[in-house]
């Protein structure tokens, strides 16, 4: 998901832990209370948004487990951690239909 700095600047900023560069930060996912926070706070949170994790860097993609406090092994390559971040990536939910209980009279 995306979440977007109500204030953004240039270059990294730290809010809540979550590292935002040029105003944007791509997390896999936000723990419900500091979802709030941010929400609270002005941060607009887009899940719609997955990061792209084949044009990462390997880099890209090691502060993007580290932001989002997931383990690598040592001596990992871009392959291996597009993997286990892929795993770690829950798809939006989707409007199959919405289940309703019993009409009151």
């Amino acid at each position: 998901m995306r979440v977007t700095h109500p204030r953004p600047e240039l270059g990294r900023q730290m809010f809540l832990d979550v590292e935002f560069i040029d105003g944007t930060a791509e997390v896999l996912a936000l723990h419900p209370e500091r979802r709030l926070a941010l929400e609270q706070h002005g941060f607009v949170i887009d899940d719609t948004v997955q990061p792209e994790l084949g044009k990462m860097t390997k880099g890209a993609l090691v502060a993007l487990a580290e932001a989002n406090h997931v383990d690598l092994p040592s001596r990992v390559s871009a392959k291996d951690i597009r993997g286990i971040l892929g795993e770690k990536i829950v798809p939006p939910p989707t409007d199959v239909g919405i289940e309703s209980g019993p009409e009151e009279l």
